[in-house]
């Protein structure tokens, strides 16, 4: 009964905070996705020698995507009549900003002390951003082997299918879970959480007893 009492607790809890975070208040959708571009485009505006990246705002009435991914040849751009550039878009909501709600709720509503939460949290959203830049960086080198006019893809068709097969599986929405739900663990859980929650804690406790007794 105790348990179930934590579960539900935990399920409670994660509801109120992850339904306060998904919420799109007044302006935070556009504000975030902005945020995005800017550190995107810090982060991977140089790719590589002879690369170049742009994240830029989509403002069209009825469009799904709100960001496009602009990458062109820095030696093509110089060339008169030759600014060849490629591009794909995104949702920045479903490709980061849910997956970070999703850990930030997680860890939050996890029953441990706020101090764990707190390192737990810092650790989380470290993670997860790498990994958001870890499906931008493949969103990038995709765009690249798609768009061989643009003469920037340099690795090999066996890492090109390896690339591909990579960012179609972290580019969907369910595929989240797989990466989100080992992040919450491995942040937030410790030996002694772990031999609480399997219930063994009684079985560890009275090994000193069984032996003392023999």
């Amino acid at each position: 009964m105790c348990r179930a009492n934590s579960i539900l607790g935990f399920l409670c809890r994660f509801a109120i905070v992850f339904g306060l975070l998904a919420v799109p208040w007044p302006g935070w959708p556009d504000a975030y996705a902005g945020c995005l571009r800017k550190a995107a485009t810090a982060v991977f505006g140089s790719f590589g020698p002879k690369g170049v990246v742009r994240f830029g705002p989509i403002q069209l009435s009825g469009e799904k995507y709100d960001t496009i991914i602009l990458v062109g040849n820095r030696e093509k751009l110089r060339a008169p009549l030759s600014g060849v550039m490629a591009y794909s878009r995104f949702d920045s909501r479903m490709l980061a900003y849910f997956p970070t709600v999703l850990v930030v709720a997680l860890i939050l509503a996890t029953g441990i002390s706020w101090r764990r939460r707190l390192w737990a949290l810092a650790w989380g959203l470290l993670w997860i951003h790498l990994v958001i830049a870890l499906v931008l960086w493949l969103m990038i080198k995709w765009i690249m082997c798609v768009s061989p006019g643009l003469g920037l893809c340099e690795i090999s068709p066996f890492w090109q299918k390896i690339t591909l097969f990579l960012f179609g599986f972290l580019i969907h929405s369910r595929a989240w879970i797989v990466v989100v739900a080992p992040i919450w663990i491995a942040v937030t859980f410790r030996r002694s959480d772990w031999i609480e929650i399997l219930g063994q804690e009684e079985a560890v406790a009275g090994k000193p007893a069984a032996l003392s007794a023999g």
